[in-house]
């Protein structure tokens, strides 16, 4: 999501422009204000740069209609000058406004220079320790300790992230919902090539699908944003199903069981689905039965759709409306 006309200020650097402006929040909480610049034209790189309030004395209000109180010291304001020095010295860093990356970090000294952001632009492997420890908590739905691991690095353009804080905004679990929130982080993750986020915004935004939950039902819909999803899903379950990505086997399982980017085949889905269990996956115990019971009809098995019920039911992973009085009684085992 890109910083919105109100509230930011359009700046002309070169040939390009840009938009900034302060953060209020950074402010109130860490004693270090952010200016966060971008492409006016193009959503990508975004630049985020800190610096000490007692540095400068900072304006957020509109001087016409609210001037504000004269400083109790003599603060530098944040000039368009200055946005302009730390655009121009970004861009000989490495900046690149107009191509997909994750935020990039800096700090400001206050003397004209660029410091790079040890704190912020964290090392890829202390990145994944913390993403673990959040994913973690997701999983044992811990949403608390979800947000505090998770929203940062989804800030700072994690993908996986952004994909489970994406989840938590959908469902409002451990934050408030919000569609437009979730919508944001799922579209920024899909755009990294998240194959699960993408696979949520295919249903989400297909016009002939359910937007679950309710609350998700104000989104538009956009039929050709969601085939372009679902081409991204498709992709990237194949590369990392092959990999051996235990859940991408299962999602796989499910494009065959439904014919979702694929050709509808049951034997496809059956053969994703035992990949999965096989691999440890329990739920593909429970789309086994369904594929079984309702799925491709050419490899429609009363007698194996209650053996992998009664096997989910076994792992306690079943939670399809399957119900046992609608199968045999008992079945000998359809795989030995």
């Amino acid at each position: 999501m890109g910083l919105k006309q109100k509230g930011s200020r359009l700046i002309r650097v070169g040939s390009e422009s840009y938009r900034w402006t302060l953060s209020r929040s950074a402010q109130a909480v860490s004693g270090l204000v952010s200016v966060i610049i971008e492409s006016a034209e193009q959503r990508g790189q975004r630049l985020v740069v800190q610096t000490p309030c007692r540095d400068f004395w900072l304006d957020f209000g509109d001087k016409r209609d609210n001037p504000p109180a004269p400083p109790q010291e003599p603060y530098r304001p944040v000039t368009p000058a200055m946005v302009q020095q730390i655009i121009l010295e970004a861009l000989a860093a490495g900046w690149m406004p107009q191509q997909r990356r994750k935020n990039l970090h800096y700090e400001w000294s206050g003397e004209g220079s660029l410091i790079p952001s040890d704190k912020r632009n964290v090392a890829e492997s202390q990145m994944e320790e913390v993403f673990k420890e959040g994913s973690s908590a997701h999983d044992t739905d811990d949403f608390a300790k979800a947000a505090v691991k998770l929203m940062p690095l989804a800030d700072d353009g994690h993908a996986g992230s952004q994909y489970l804080v994406g989840d938590m905004y959908r469902w409002g679990n451990g934050v408030d919902q919000n569609a437009e929130k979730s919508l944001h982080f799922l579209k920024a993750a899909a755009d990294q090539g998240h194959p699960k986020a993408a696979f949520d915004l295919f249903l989400l935004l297909n016009p002939g699908g359910r937007s679950a939950p309710e609350a998700m039902q104000s989104l538009p819909k956009d039929a050709e944003a969601s085939k372009r999803y679902l081409d991204v899903a498709v992709i990237r379950f194949r590369e990392l199903a092959d990999a051996g990505d235990m859940d991408s086997m299962a999602y796989l399982g499910l494009l065959f069981h439904h014919g979702w980017g694929v050709e509808l085949d049951g034997a496809e889905a059956i053969r994703w689905y035992t990949k999965a269990f096989d691999a440890g996956g329990c739920g593909a115990a429970n789309n086994l039965s369904l594929v079984y019971y309702e799925g491709d009809i050419r490899v429609r098995d009363r007698a194996k759709a209650h053996f992998w019920y009664m096997k989910a039911k076994e792992l306690d992973c079943q939670s399809v409306g399957i119900q046992e009085f609608e199968l045999p009684p008992s079945s000998p085992d359809p795989t030995g």
